[in-house]
């Protein structure tokens, strides 16, 4: 599921003005995932319940979907680690420990990609200057055939 980032306007149920709470989406529903988050924190903090004002909108930042792309850990110069690699840009990282806690929140940019030596660039004229050179270089931590 690809994360997006929504902002909805929140008030206090004491009044005052609202603001605007920006948070990541993992669903299709934003409305409804940002319901469940606030029926817990008014849960959570009961003097400081808050409700939805309206739905601002997708503030159009996509994330990365990054997912496991070797069968093995890795084990190279006394390193342990896996390789990530996002279902969008083609973007590999390095996960070091269980999976349980990996959460790499990446703005996923697929146009801005390298993917023969895995890097990302901050504008399209720098990834065009980069493929004229054609001077490509494969991670060393990046293993052949993942």
């Amino acid at each position: 599921m690809t994360e997006k980032e929504v902002s909805v306007k929140v008030q206090s149920l004491d009044g005052g003005n609202p603001w605007i709470e920006t948070f990541t989406s993992r669903t299709d529903n934003p409305k409804k995932e940002f319901e469940a988050l606030l029926n817990q924190w008014n849960i959570d903090f009961p003097d400081n319940k808050r409700k939805i004002v309206e739905i601002v909108g997708n503030t159009g930042k996509i994330y990365c979907d990054f997912h496991k792309a070797n069968m093995l850990t890795v084990v190279r110069n006394r390193e342990n680690y896996d390789i990530m690699e996002c279902s969008q840009c083609k973007l590999f990282i390095k996960r070091h420990g269980l999976g349980q806690g990996f959460n790499y929140q990446r703005e996923c940019k697929p146009d801005l990609v390298c993917v023969e030596c895995n890097k990302q660039f901050k504008s399209k004229s720098g990834l065009k200057k980069h493929m004229d050179v054609g001077k490509h270089k494969t991670p060393e931590w990046l293993p052949d055939g993942v």
